[in-house]
């Protein structure tokens, strides 16, 4: 009866920790992706804010599209809009 009950535990004890491991690599990776997107927006704000880009901008990067356009609100404010393929969006506004 002992030993079902230490053959339990372990096998418990390996599953949390399983568990706990696969969550710990998903986590990373995901803010990895993000991580590089982010940058990337940075790139391109700054890129505009120097007279490199013009508008309006499109362009895909790994699997998000990147659109830049003037807010429309008459102001020197604009929007950066990342779509990832799975739907998620990050949108991001900056003044000149």
């Amino acid at each position: 009866m002992e030993v079902l009950v230490a053959t339990t535990l372990v096998v418990l004890i390996f599953m949390i920790a399983g568990f706990t491991l696969n969550r710990l690599v998903l986590n990373t990776l995901s803010k990895k992706r993000v991580q590089l997107l982010q940058t990337r927006l940075w790139e391109i704000e700054y890129l505009y804010n120097n007279h490199k880009l013009s508008l309006p901008l499109s362009e895909d990067f790994q699997n998000w599209h990147i659109e830049l356009s003037a807010s429309g609100d008459g102001t020197t404010t604009y929007q950066l809009k990342a779509t990832h393929k799975s739907g998620e969006t990050i949108n991001k506004k900056f003044q000149e």
